[in-house]
Parts: C-alpha cells; structure tokens; sequence
C-alpha cells in the first residue's frame, strides 16, 4: 500500500514537472515569436522609405518598437519612434499621452502641454487617459503658448493651376499658404492638359465590373435580346463604345437602373501623380530652381494615384507637388468644406515642398489624414510644431 502510495506520488510530482517545463517550452516559443528591436527597426525604416500611404499600414510595429524600448528605459529611442508613429496616427491618445510624458521628463513642457490640451478637449472626462493627463497638465506651469508665425522675406513659391480648376479656390489657396508660411505665393497658368501618361482607365473598369455583374444577373437568352435591341453583336463587347452602348440599353430600363447608369458616366480617369510632376518639371524648370523660389505646386481638378495607391490628395517632393481636390467634391460638400480641405492640403504640401516633416499634431492642416472624415477634423493652419520647424527650417535656408 505504502509502494502504492509512494508511486502515486512520484507520478504526481512527474507529471507536474513534464507540464511545467510544456508551459515554459510554450512561453518561450510566444517569446521568440515576438520580432526583437533590430527587426522592427528595419520593417520600420523599410515601410517609410515607401512613403506616408505605405507606413501607416505598419503603424503597429511602431508602437511595438516603441513599447520593446519603454521596457527597458530608453526614453529617447521610445519618444523617437513614438513621434515618428505620430506622424501616422496623430489621433492615438495613448502614444500622445506617452510622448507628453516623456516631455516632461525632458522639461519640453510647452510640447506636452499641447498635447494634453488635445486629449483633455477630445476625451470624454471618464476615460482613464484623461483623468492621467488632467492630473499631468494640472503639474505644468505654463500659460496657453501663444502662435506666432514666422516669415521668409524675398522667398515665394508658385501654384501653378491646370485647366478647369476652380480659379476662386487656387487664389484662396494661394492667400492662406502666403499667411501661414510667411512667403509670397505667385500663381501660374498651366496651359496644357494634364499628361496622360500611365492614366487609369477608371471608367472601362467600370464598365467591365457592370458587364461581369450584368452576365451574372441575365441568362443567355436576355442578353442577346438586349445585343439585338442595341443593334450590337457578342463580338462588339469587346471594344469599348460596344461596352457603352450595350450597358446603357441595359441599365435604362428601370428608373433605379438610370440613377445607377449616371454613376458610372461620372465616374473619371486617374492621373499618375508621378507624370504630373514631371510634366511640371518640363514646363516650368525655370520656376522651380529660380532664385529664392521655394518651388511650384500643381493644383488639378482630376483624381490622381501613383504606385498601389487607390488615390492621393497630393504628392511632393523637395520643391515640387501635385494636390487633386477631386475627392474633396467627391461627397457634394458646401462650399466651405470644399475650401477648407483644399486649403489644408496646400498647406500639407507646401511644407513638404520647402523641407519640413509631418507633424503630429491631430487637428494641424498638416496632420495624415487617411479619409474625408479625418481631413474634416482638422484646423485649417499650421500647430506649433510645424511653425517650430519651419522656424529652424528657415534659419538653414537663409545661411
């Protein structure tokens, strides 16, 4: 009995043994499944190479890097990646809160007294985020900063506006880049279409989406009495004004199908961004590397994209953008919507253009929108971030 006994335990105490080092062995594999710092920072660094559009997608690993090296006390690699997160998420209250903290730390009180402010006028007063940052602003002993702007005298940038823009919302653009950066703003007729040049064929790809949904509604019988009544044969699909014409016999059957046929006759080409730009270069070189010229914007009515971006609000480079409103009438907004986003996106642009990075502030003119909704949430002006790098922006310009 005692042997009896004495094996049970044994077992026990085996068994035991065998589970823990099973929950360990598991432990160890979630460990290394998590990507250790120097792997985060090349997916990192790789996702910002390909620009703004392609980093955002990635905005977690950022916040993974950035909690890897909370851990283990390194503020300043933390608020690095942090602020560089922010960039892509501006409206992410945890990050703010965190890199507010670390301004505190490092006695940037007025840094982390905006981005209180920001949480305490966003967050309902229950939230555990603005209670901390309530208790956090309370510590600091400083007054509202105040916004003073700065100026670049004898600089000036150039918009250039293609055909068929909207004169009224260029000069308006024009005015508010001129306010906000402290620079003259000459605007310039492009007297040329827009390069057509690697264009999307939005709309045949919307005819060949209805074709495909139309010869998955209709038999095989419909739809030859619908070729016949069009006057068009099986083989005329496959050209671009048989797939036209057919759709519209289709379509303007019923009343629905009619406000459905409209859509699609709306429905316009996108420009590559890239052509844009470099027909702007072509044109107008001089403009851009003139003296004391901080570089032409282009401003066009039409929808632009570039690379695997379904679409773009604008593109730059050092000197040089593209900005399409189109997006901005996409939702037939009044016009002071309309105004105000096109105007955000010049300023967004234009700081680009002269050399300074996105900020993070979630209600600045400059702040990454990823919609219409996020675009509408914002200021039309620069934070005091961007005027603080457009401070030491200048200072470089003019050595």
């Amino acid at each position: 009995m005692k042997k009896n006994k004495l094996f049970f335990c044994i077992l026990i105490i085996i068994s035991f043994f065998i589970i823990s080092c099973l929950k360990q062995s598991q432990e160890n594999e979630l460990v290394t499944d998590e990507p250790s710092i120097d792997e985060l920072e090349i997916i990192i660094r790789e996702a910002e190479r390909q620009g703004n559009v392609s980093a955002r997608t990635y905005v977690n690993q950022f916040w993974q890097l950035a909690d890897l090296y909370l851990q283990i006390e390194d503020y300043v690699n933390a608020y690095d990646i942090i602020i560089r997160g922010l960039r892509l998420d501006s409206w992410n209250y945890k990050y703010q809160q965190i890199a507010s903290n670390i301004e505190i730390m490092n006695q940037e009180y007025e840094l982390a007294y905006n981005r209180l402010t920001f949480i305490l006028n966003n967050l309902n007063e229950w939230d555990s985020i603005y209670i901390e940052s309530l208790a956090q602003i309370e510590n600091i002993q400083i007054k509202s900063p105040e916004r003073i702007l700065v100026s670049l005298p004898g600089y000036y940038m150039y918009l250039a506006a293609y055909p068929n823009v909207n004169s009224d919302v260029v000069e308006l653009a024009a005015a508010r880049i001129s306010e906000e950066y402290g620079i003259e703003v000459r605007i310039i007729s492009a007297d040329f279409q827009e390069s057509e040049i690697n264009i999307r064929d939005k709309q045949l790809d919307s005819y060949n989406k209805a074709l495909h949904d139309v010869f998955l509604r209709y038999s095989g019988e419909v739809i030859d009495s619908f070729l016949s009544q069009s006057g068009l044969t099986q083989e005329d699909l496959n050209t671009r004004e048989g797939k036209r014409s057919f759709l519209f016999e289709i379509y303007n059957q019923t009343e629905q199908g009619r406000y459905q046929w409209d859509a699609i006759e709306l429905i316009r080409n996108q420009y590559s961004a890239y052509a844009l730009q470099a027909q702007l270069t072509e044109n107008f070189f001089y403009y851009i590397h003139a003296p004391f010229s901080l570089g032409v914007l282009g401003i066009t009515s039409n929808d632009i994209y570039e690379n695997d971006y379904n679409f773009l609000f604008g593109w730059t480079r050092f000197r040089l953008g593209i900005m399409s409103y189109d997006r901005f009438i996409s939702d037939n907004p009044t016009k002071e919507q309309f105004e105000k986003r096109t105007v955000m996106q010049a300023l967004s642009s234009a700081g680009f253009m002269i050399g300074i990075p996105r900020c993070t502030s979630p209600d600045c003119a400059r702040a990454y929108p990823n919609s219409l909704q996020e675009q509408d949430r914002k200021d039309d002006k620069l934070c005091y971030e961007c005027i603080e790098n457009l401070e030491k922006r200048y200072l470089i310009i003019q050595q």
